[in-house]
């Protein structure tokens, strides 16, 4: 019994410290998104915090509505309106991010990835933009995150 409830605390401790705040989803195209988490981000807060110098985790779940071989994450942070391009290690959401290609229609799916916050980024507010595309350019899942670079 002791064993069990360690692990609920443990597991109840994970879901808190990887709700997100106010996370909206945006057009997609050929699927769309489930659910998006971010490490460290308290659903409460306005904002996520991005602490330079770190790794921040984003686990996406989403569904398809066509069958694709290929599935590519790109990143903007967006500033004043304009999208200013985030760096990930792998784009390629295909190795290495949780998912197995080729996806299936009807098919729900998670990926997961690591942000690296760049110690010289500026300490702003931003909104994170994103997306996980097909092959062709086709948005399947598409969210702004609002978050404060500190």
């Amino acid at each position: 019994m002791k064993t069990l409830t360690c692990c609920l605390l443990f597991f109840l401790a994970f879901c808190l410290s990887s709700v997100t705040a106010d996370v909206q989803f945006c057009d997609s195209d050929v699927g769309s998104c489930v659910n998006v988490t971010v490490s460290g981000c308290a659903a409460s807060a306005a904002e996520c915090d991005l602490k330079r110098g770190t790794n921040v985790g984003i686990t996406i779940s989403f569904s398809v509505s066509e069958d694709t071989s290929d599935v590519k994450a790109i990143v903007h942070g967006i500033l004043g309106g304009i999208p200013i391009p985030f760096h990930i290690p792998n784009p390629d959401a295909c190795q290495n991010c949780g998912l197995t290609c080729p996806l299936h229609k009807g098919g729900t799916y998670t990926y997961f990835e690591k942000l690296p916050i760049k110690r010289t980024y500026p300490q702003v507010s931003v909104e994170v933009k994103w997306q996980l595309e097909d092959s062709n350019g086709k948005v399947i899942c598409c969210a702004l995150i609002p978050s404060r670079i500190k």
